[in-house]
């Protein structure tokens, strides 16, 4: 009788590690692929918000040349036709 309760302890561990083994991956595995998920997207934002920082950067620098540099104002002028009196335009079609 002793020989079936040690027997029946034995299977009773064996079972029981059996289902820690299949279990704990089972329940820590959506977990790792959520957190997978989050750092990609979390990388995808740190470059969204230093490219976001970049063009800032980039438009108060224009801001301030629109400032400062009478040059770059009529430069600026001239891409959008803006002309002065007496000035001439000339205008090409680059279609062809």
């Amino acid at each position: 009788m002793n020989e079936i309760i040690k027997i029946a302890k034995r299977l009773v561990y064996v079972v029981t590690l059996l289902l820690l083994i299949v279990s704990v991956p089972s329940i820590f595995y959506p977990k790792y692929r959520q957190m997978c998920g989050l750092i990609e997207k979390r990388d995808e934002l740190k470059y969204k918000v230093q490219y976001k920082q970049q063009r800032i950067q980039d438009i108060r620098m224009r801001q301030q040349l629109l400032v400062t540099d009478p040059e770059y104002v009529e430069r600026i002028a001239h891409e959008n036709r803006r002309i002065r009196p007496n000035e001439i335009v000339f205008i090409f079609d680059s279609d062809k």
